[in-house]
């Protein structure tokens, strides 16, 4: 294979694909890292995206980079295996300005072959002609293409100012043409794209300010396809980022709305989980908080900790209350929690006990709460006893009382 600066400047650039190919595998990885993911509806949310036309993009540039350098490399091999070789004589070298910038310089070549015939290269590289002694080469035509394999040259290092030289030409008052003295008997003409009076931003800083800013694009593009947008995908009146908060589908329209929230007292931990359709005041609706202790309540018998409050919200369809408390209580052999609501404006009903569950072992008991007032005005605090010791006292009342 020829060295990488006798190659044509087309072949030279698949730096753009290596580079798009790392931004898409940086992409990824950074989504996947970075972010929580639903798997019910992850996949299927984020291809709805605004923000994922970016990865499309990337992924689709990738792909025709990686395509156009595939197709030109194929070209130059089939040209060398397919067309007929001659030898020929360099005779112009054409300059013009590189694409993206009016400063730096790329080459076409002239050659006049031994069949009578001139043909004109692709773009090289300005460094190409640093490397040459000789204007003879060797030329493969196949229909209208050309490939030169046969380059005279010589092992040179360019200096810091012929690089310089080489990029942006010659002096003030305009950037001239390169010059390289062991051609001086080539014939050199410059197409002009723009006539500079100065030295401005090559291509190399023009492409490397680009790749910069695609590389932060892509990443700020990573860092926010998984999170929820402002919008409502489904059209329900529940913005995705409530909806993910909930742990609702964004993508379901109507879909019930599960609530959790907590409070934690000194010996338990309770939460309510409420499944009900949404609407705008929903979460502010659902609450749930322990109370101040009141009118003796820390001699109560049987008490184990705080009584908490809560409120369901309209239209509510499943509602759970989860308690849990210190593992140990269970230290205590004749322990067995129970849920118990008391209110003072109907005292005369004392401590109504709740249909709750508990399993026997373990450190939390719940209770079905579906069927509690959702709009009364009635205050009822709820409290978790033990049973046991509650109906010892019970029993220690009525047999007082008779």
């Amino acid at each position: 294979m020829q060295p990488k600066y006798l190659r044509p400047y087309r072949e030279r650039l698949i730096w753009i694909s290596v580079f798009l190919s790392t931004l898409c595998v940086f992409s990824l990885i950074v989504m996947v890292a970075t972010h929580s993911l639903y798997p019910a509806y992850s996949f299927e949310y984020i291809i709805r995206q605004k923000t994922i036309v970016w990865f499309y993009f990337l992924i689709f540039a990738t792909l025709i980079s990686f395509g156009i350098n595939l197709y030109f490399g194929w070209l130059g091999r089939h040209i060398v295996e397919s067309g007929i070789c001659y030898t020929g004589q360099i005779t112009k070298v054409y300059w013009h300005r590189a694409f993206l910038s009016g400063s730096e310089w790329k080459c076409r070549l002239a050659i006049n072959c031994n069949n009578g015939k001139e043909y004109i290269t692709p773009y090289y590289r300005y460094d190409l002609l640093n490397y040459l002694y000789d204007t003879r080469c060797e030329l493969y035509i196949l229909g209208k293409h050309c490939y030169v394999t046969g380059f005279q040259t010589m092992d040179r290092i360019m200096t810091k100012e012929e690089k310089k030289a080489g990029i942006y030409g010659g002096s003030a008052p305009h950037n001239t043409i390169p010059k390289f003295p062991f051609l001086n008997l080539v014939e050199f003409e410059a197409c002009y794209r723009k006539n500079h009076s100065y030295r401005s931003t090559s291509q190399c800083v023009l492409l490397g300010v680009i790749c910069l800013l695609l590389t932060l694009r892509i990443a700020a593009f990573s860092m926010q396809v998984y999170e929820p947008s402002r919008g409502d995908s489904d059209h329900d009146g529940a913005p995705d980022y409530i909806e993910f908060e909930l742990g609702t589908d964004p993508l379901v329209a109507d879909a019930v709305f599960q609530i959790t929230d907590t409070d934690e007292s000194t010996r338990s931990n309770v939460t309510l989980n409420v499944a009900a359709p949404y609407y705008k005041e929903m979460l502010s609706d659902a609450f749930i908080n322990y109370s101040m202790l009141m009118l003796n309540e820390e001699t109560m018998v049987g008490y184990v900790d705080r009584a908490f409050t809560f409120r369901l919200p309209q239209g509510c369809t499943e509602a759970t209350i989860l308690v849990e408390f210190d593992e140990r209580l269970l230290e205590n052999e004749t322990f067995y929690p129970k849920l118990y609501k008391f209110s003072y404006d109907y005292q005369e009903q004392g401590l109504v006990e709740l249909p709750s569950h508990w399993d026997g072992s373990s450190n939390h008991i719940t209770w079905d709460c579906t069927e509690e007032s959702k709009a009364s005005t009635e205050i009822w605090r709820y409290y978790l006893l033990d049973k046991t010791s509650v109906d010892e006292w019970k029993n220690s009342y009525w047999a007082n009382a008779t």
